[in-house]
């Protein structure tokens, strides 16, 4: 079994990220000078034999240059690049303790695109390096040729500040990856004839180890037998002598042949004890005093250890606490070779074991499960396996643990459920069928042991791996029944078991099973876990993030909707929480703005969503994120940016990753077409979607496929079809089980009933709808069409339905209706502007006062912008009315400073828009009285009561000459005028619609209004006279004919028509018992 050791064995893994010590090192000046040469190019490789000194050779011109430096030993876990950021980490802490660079953390997340979160992070490292420094890469030639480390280099020179050298020490030349650097020059090669020693060089060796004796010939002979290799020098300076025989022998071999030749001739020479110390210690990667001596019995490890440091015999020695000793490679390779000579394999198993547990407290995971599995100590590999994985699976390390997981004998991994599951979880990454058949293995397995947490956790494994996979959401249905084995008692549960039991099944019933009784109790759970991690974020986000889908898509619940978010809203902006789930919580807070209303917050949290992205380099929600941006800009109809959106999600990376990105995509599609006003382009988009919605069995998606196609289909008059689809939609979410379901239905179905000319029902539908919107305060949905809901608000207010909450409705949706609504004078336009009678402007509901002078040119061109008619009205015209004495450019400085002002009185940037030199108010966001006159006047031209109607609203609206009576301004008169013919005209239609009604009262209300306009109009005088005597009114015609002919005779100095006249013939013929009104008062011809 594995044991915990104590802390005197336990061993920093300092000696991969410290500089080795150097006793008695020769300094190689030759070679420090083509050092600082090569450091002309951002990289300096050096390249030799084992033995040949490169480390000692960088470590020693560190030291004489007093360079800053980061020394990175390479190794063969370093392939695995969650482990080089892990150690690359440490390194940098080591190499600059006082800077504070805020690297980036590695998390789980980053397992889908390693490489770009390695160029972020080295982009941040390399910005932060002081300069001059050195980025030192020991024992290169480690790595595998396919390394994505190659790559990470390479990109990084890119990114080196002035001064700052990458140095590499390598046994092999810079591998192919590196062909464009040297094609570029990027990249300097010291090769292994420069590393070789001089005689010079040799002769200063000698004479630091105290050999002042040797002569030339000496020397030469050294240099000739080890030819200038280091490593061979130091074995021959072990001998007492070389004598011509040992020349002659060595003389055909290579420089490993003679390191491995005098390796074991100076082995041999060492007592026993000393050759099992060297053997055993080998097993070590490196060590400790103590842990030297707990493996090999032997007191005098201290004295061994210093003496072959001392004497630079292969060992490296580095202080963190205590000394650490390592052996150099290329002995440790002899001395390994040598004990599985010297020794039995049960031996050296034995031996395996002990070390790794000498190892297990302090050293890497790596190096403690190669002993164990070099000893086929299974039980002690798992043991170590199931302690470590869950920190392997935190640091991102999961192809380190997939590693020694999946090279287990089939009959350890067999019985063993935790490997399993532990499997599932490396997996988990990216490989979701293969993650849920090692959890599914795993729960059959814990099953079969009645192990109820571990098969919870398996079981919590299987529905994640499904609900992110997202490729076939039926199979939760299975697995949902399969949860009723348990004993379902929370309060047994452990908190690691919650965490994951809970969110996996409360997403499961969101997304297939909505319906489902039991999910109102597991949120109610998840809102008690919600308060119990507040410790930690990434949980937290998990078991949030479900609820959030569940407040939004089952319950339409905004009070419970943002009592989720403001939990998630810490969570989301604490630095402890995962980039992914920084995203994800984003993303879902965005997505939750649909139900809550809040386009613009939503847009905001899509912002800081794409923010965490840039940051993280993780791209894998993007198509998600994307998503969301599209569908808040539809709802608030800006078409432009919802395309941005989706193209930008045809255009992620992984789009294809998973189903619901698809879908979404087609239904966006098929949304925006609509928005656009292209149904059938909708309808095959949306049926597309509609096939991924059932081939997956997303329940959502497949609810809102149907629902938008409802307006698509009764858009091209296919509202049978749409009913159908309608109908569908309420099957899978009945009436009261979702309100915001039932507040979406109502709108569809209203929707079909205006289409299909049952105005009653649509308008009753309505009604209720708009209920709903003002009770529950839902606003937005899924499908929404900016330009139906416009429609539908204007058909309320036209019949005085709801109109506080019609008028609620459209200013929290952000509806414009655009200069064909005009006549709804209860529509709550931001601008209202009135002309007729008198000038007033009123913003946002408060009436506009001016008391500065300087503000009366821009309502001057206000008033001339609008007497020109309000729309694409050019700036010569403008500044020829307003400002006709200005010369030069004058005039369109004035123009362009009373834009700017009159913008700020108008209180909206878009309520005026300058478009080239032509200047219009925008209908959107302003109300116009003359537009809405006009507008009525028009519609009122028609048959019926319609037509009635609005001549009713457009004579309302007139309140006297256009601009009053104040402005006589040239620019003003011609539409006075025109308004004043409007005006008079409709009196006549509408005085005419009723007389033939027999409504006379209101004849003679209407006439007298024209006449008030214009008291000359003899017409009016005959209308009125007609109205009083139909309603046996004799008196009141007299005196309408009375003031006629004194009006027409003070004026023009006339008498009445012969038409007018005709009329008093009317009147004198009433027999005197039916006018005892007339008595006293004389009607003649010619009065006056």
């Amino acid at each position: 079994m594995v044991q915990q050791e104590g802390a005197s064995k336990c061993v920093p893994r300092i000696g991969k990220i410290t500089r080795p010590r150097l006793h008695n090192a020769y300094s190689r000046v030759r070679l420090f000078h083509t050092i600082d040469e090569a450091r002309d190019y951002p990289v300096v490789w050096i390249t030799a034999p084992p033995g040949s000194g490169k480390t000692t050779l960088v470590s020693s011109y560190i030291d004489d240059h007093e360079i800053p430096a980061l020394w990175y030993h390479m190794d063969e876990y370093d392939n695995d690049l969650a482990t080089y950021v892990c150690y690359l980490g440490q390194a940098v802490e080591a190499a600059l303790p006082q800077e504070q660079i805020p690297l980036p953390e590695l998390r789980q997340e980053h397992q889908q695109d390693l490489p770009a979160f390695m160029r972020q992070y080295m982009g941040v490292l390399c910005h932060h390096l002081p300069s001059p420094f050195l980025l030192v890469f020991d024992d290169y030639h480690i790595l595998q040729p396919d390394s994505a480390i190659h790559r990470i280099i390479q990109e990084t020179v890119e990114l080196l500040p002035d001064h700052v050298n990458i140095l590499v020490t390598s046994r092999e030349e810079p591998p192919p990856a590196f062909s464009r650097l040297r094609a570029n020059q990027q990249i300097k090669v010291v090769f292994a004839e420069e590393l070789s020693l001089r005689e010079e060089e040799i002769q200063g060796i000698l004479k630091m180890r105290g050999r002042t004796h040797d002569t030339d010939e000496d020397v030469r002979v050294l240099r000739n037998q080890t030819m200038g290799w280091a490593a061979g020098l130091v074995m021959f300076l072990e001998r007492v002598a070389v004598d011509e025989e040992l020349q002659e022998e060595l003389s055909a071999l290579n420089p490993r042949e003679i390191f491995e030749y005098l390796a074991t001739e100076m082995f041999e020479q060492q007592r026993e004890s000393v050759q099992d110390f060297l053997l055993y210690t080998s097993l070590l990667p490196r060590m400790t005093v103590q842990m030297a001596t707990d493996l090999t019995g032997n007191n005098k490890s201290g004295e061994i250890l210093e003496y072959l440091h001392r004497n630079n015999l292969f060992t490296t020695k580095t202080i963190h606490n205590e000394a650490i000793y390592e052996y150099n490679p290329l002995l440790r390779e002899f001395l390994l070779e040598r004990l599985a000579e010297a020794h039995t394999d049960n031996e050296i198993r034995q031996l395996r074991c002990k070390a790794a547990q000498l190892l297990i407290d302090g050293d890497r995971f790596e190096s403690v499960a190669d002993l164990f599995y070099a000893a086929q100590d299974w039980d002690d590999l798992m043991a170590l396996i199931n302690q470590q994985a869950p920190q392997l699976c935190e640091k991102g390390q999961y192809l380190v643990l997939y590693k020694y997981l999946s090279q287990l004998p089939e009959e350890v991994l067999a019985g063993d459920p935790w490997s399993s599951y532990w499997l599932g979880r490396c997996e988990l990454v990216g490989r979701l069928p293969h993650a849920q058949q090692h959890f599914e293995a795993a729960y059959e397995l814990f099953s079969a042991t009645e192990d109820q947490n571990g098969a919870l956790m398996a079981w919590a494994g299987i529905v994640t791996a499904i609900c992110t996979d997202m490729k076939d959401l039926r199979q939760l249905d299975h697995w949902i029944l399969e949860y009723n084995k348990f004993v379902d008692d929370n309060d047994c549960l452990s908190m690691e078991c919650k965490v994951q039991v809970i969110p996996a099944m409360l997403n499961a019933l969101v997304w297939r099973q909505p319906g489902n009784p039991t999910i109102a109790g597991w949120a109610r759970r998840a809102f008690t876990l919600l308060e119990e991690t507040r410790d930690s974020p990434d949980v937290q986000i998990q078991c949030g993030l479900a609820l959030l889908y569940y407040c939004i898509w089952v319950r339409g619940d905004i009070g419970k909707t943002l009592a989720v978010i403001e939990e998630l809203e810490q969570a989301a902006e604490t630095s402890a929480a995962s980039y992914v789930s920084q995203q994800l919580a984003q993303q879902a807070m965005a997505s939750s703005c649909l139900l809550t209303g809040n386009v613009e917050c939503g847009l905001g949290r899509v912002d800081k969503a794409l923010a965490v992205t840039e940051k993280s380099g993780i791209h894998v929600l993007d198509p998600l994120i994307f998503a969301t941006g599209a569908y808040l800009s539809l709802c608030a109809g800006n078409v432009q940016q919802a395309d941005e959106f989706l193209q930008s999600m045809v255009d992620a990376p992984h789009l294809g990753d998973r189903p619901l990105d698809k879908i979404l995509m087609y239904q966006l599609a098929g949304w925006n077409a609509l928005v656009r006003g292209v149904p059938q382009d909708a309808i095959q988009d949306l049926q597309l979607s509609l096939e991924l919605c059932k081939k997956t069995g997303i329940s959502q998606p497949l609810g809102f496929a149907h629902y938008s196609l409802v307006y698509a289909l009764s858009a091209i008059g296919e509202t049978g079809t749409a009913s159908r689809h309608l109908e569908r939609f309420r099957e899978l979410y009945p009436e009261g089980m979702m309100a915001w379901a039932d507040y979406m239905y109502l709108f569809g179905a209203a929707c079909l009933a205006f289409d299909s000319n049952d105005e009653a029902e649509g308008l009753s539908l309505l009604q209720q709808a708009l209920a709903m919107h003002r009770s529950k305060n839902y606003t937005f949905f899924f499908g929404f069409i900016p330009s139906v809901m416009t429609d539908m608000c204007a058909r309320a207010l036209a019949k005085d339905i709801e109109v506080p909450t019609v008028q609620h409705f459209i200013e929290r949706c952000g509806l414009v209706p655009g200069r064909s609504l005009a006549h709804l004078e209860t529509w709550p336009w931001n601008v209202r502007i009135s002309t007729l009678g008198e000038f007033s402007l009123s913003v946002n509901g408060v009436p506009y006062q001016s008391s500065r002078k300087t503000q009366k040119k821009p309502l001057e061109l206000l008033k001339a912008l609008i007497a020109f008619g309000g729309e694409d009205v050019s700036e010569n015209v403008l500044s020829d009315s307003l400002w006709p004495e200005a010369e030069g450019d004058t005039g369109h400085q004035n123009f362009k400073s009373s834009v700017h002002r009159l913008r700020k009185i108008l209180g909206n940037e878009q309520a005026l828009l300058v478009q080239g030199s032509r200047l219009s108010l925008n209908t959107d966001y302003c109300w116009v009285d003359i537009w809405a006159f006009e507008q009525l006047f028009q519609q009122g031209a028609k048959a019926g009561q319609v037509g009635k109607s609005r001549l009713e609203q457009a004579i309302a609206l007139y309140h006297g000459p256009f601009l009053g009576t104040d402005c006589n301004a040239p620019w003003a008169l011609s539409r006075r005028e025109r308004l004043r013919t409007q005006f008079l005209k409709g009196i006549l239609k509408l005085g005419s619609d009723y007389e033939a009604a027999k409504q006379y009262q209101s004849a003679i209300e209407t006439y007298q209004r024209g006449m008030e306009v214009d008291d000359v109009a003899e017409v009016f005088y005959q209308r009125l006279i007609g109205c009083y005597l139909k309603k046996n009114r004799y008196s009141e015609a007299a005196d309408v004919y009375s003031r006629c002919e004194k009006t027409l005779f003070t004026k023009f100095g006339v008498a009445p028509s012969e038409k007018t006249m005709a009329l008093v013939d009317k009147i004198k013929t009433i027999p005197q018992q039916e006018s005892g009104e007339l008595s006293g008062q004389r009607v003649s011809k010619g009065s006056y």
